[in-house]
């Protein structure tokens, strides 16, 4: 519900199937398109997956044609290069510049740049705004700023700093539509910052 409702809004939803089986991946996937959505990704994170299921995983990718898939944490070169032959779109998650360029090195087409203040799988040990433009300086494609993110000047100081967008996760946990729990919902609505 989340992606359709984010993709529905103008944005670029993702289907978080961190080592989900491939059925629930194919129901999910099959959800979003039946609301109509055509661009729309999907996020693996290879190092946290049994390889027999990841090797599933990616399979059911290249089956169903999925427009763009996310990774996260270790570049899997194998991966990339198994994604991109099937002529499907990579993104990649990374906390320094140094694994920005192996991303983009084994293929990656989008970067999105994670600073320490995301929440969730936190990658990167430096702030967003000093990390971004140093991602941004270490590759020649598109670079994401997440983490901590949630308004207009957020994304404003983000092309501000060279990136080309922002990456949003936790500022949609509260929204009718994020599979989280209610009690959760409510703490981060309350929640308020430094």
């Amino acid at each position: 519900e989340l992606v359709s409702a984010v993709t529905a809004a103008g944005g670029f939803g993702f289907l978080g199937m961190v080592r989900e089986p491939p059925d629930l991946m194919i129901h999910e996937i099959e959800r979003v398109r039946h609301d109509g959505h055509v661009n729309f990704g999907v996020n693996v994170i290879p190092a946290a997956t049994d390889p027999d299921l990841l090797d599933r995983q990616i399979q059911t990718c290249i089956d169903l044609e999925v427009p763009v898939v996310g990774l996260f944490w270790d570049v899997d070169a194998r991966v990339i290069g198994r994604l991109r032959e099937a002529g499907i779109r990579v993104a990649h998650q990374v906390g320094s510049p140094e694994a920005a360029a192996i991303a983009v090195a084994a293929g990656a087409e989008l970067i999105i740049a994670q600073g320490v203040e995301a929440g969730g799988h936190v990658w990167s040990d430096r702030p967003l705004w000093r990390l971004l433009p140093e991602i941004v300086a270490a590759v020649d494609v598109p670079v994401l700023a997440a983490g901590g993110l949630g308004n207009g000047a957020d994304l404003l100081t983000a092309l501000a700093l060279g990136g080309d967008g922002i990456a949003l996760g936790t500022a949609f946990m509260a929204t009718t539509e994020a599979f989280a729990h209610d009690e959760h919902k409510q703490r981060l609505v309350a929640a308020a910052t430094g």
